[in-house]
């Protein structure tokens, strides 16, 4: 939640609950209808946290799965390959962060599996978290459209490291541990 946004959610509160306790206290029908309109106010500012999915790969039960291809020349790519059913297309955006990603030193992607490009187009930065960064469902949606497969045969997702560090200059890929043993298909 915004700052902003956080502290007129508070200040809404404070109020619905002076009016509340005041229409209790003095017994006023009008004091109780205001406190009921408080909350219809409070809507507009209340965060949107069904629009987004959030990738947590390192957990035990995580469908998904991201790593960075190694190449020597250039920065490679992110990789984020998910188990069926795993990336909630009906969703706005597709946060994952870039803390602790593994280098996958093996075979590049195997040629069975649907793989979908994200441009720097379909990427934005997280506003507050440095290393976050969110895909554009909708741009990905759209673009499968059109192929001869449909999202829900889609199970990588593949960012080349080049498009995050130009919409964070700061960003540095991360020195990370090296994976050696292979994928499942």
């Amino acid at each position: 939640m915004k700052s902003k946004n956080g502290l007129a959610v508070m200040v809404g509160l404070i109020i619905f609950v002076l009016l509340i306790g005041l229409a209790i206290l003095l017994q006023s029908a009008y004091l109780l209808y205001a406190a009921t309109a408080v909350p219809i106010l409070l809507v507009p500012f209340l965060p949107d946290w069904s629009s987004t999915q959030t990738l947590r790969p390192g957990r035990r039960t995580s469908k998904v799965r991201l790593y960075r291809t190694a190449q020597e020349e250039g920065e490679g790519f992110l990789v984020i390959e998910a188990d069926p059913g795993a990336i909630q297309w009906n969703k706005r955006k597709l946060l994952f962060s870039l803390e602790g990603v593994p280098v996958h030193t093996g075979d590049p992607l195997p040629a069975s599996s649907a793989a979908l490009t994200v441009l720097l187009y379909d990427l934005s930065k997280h506003g507050r978290k440095k290393s976050r960064f969110a895909i554009e469902l909708a741009h990905l949606k759209d673009r499968v459209s059109s192929l001869s497969y449909t999202t829900d045969e889609v199970t990588r997702l593949v960012i080349r490291m080049e498009d995050l560090s130009t919409l964070d200059p700061a960003f540095q890929a991360p020195r990370t541990t090296q994976v050696r043993k292979g994928l499942e298909a």
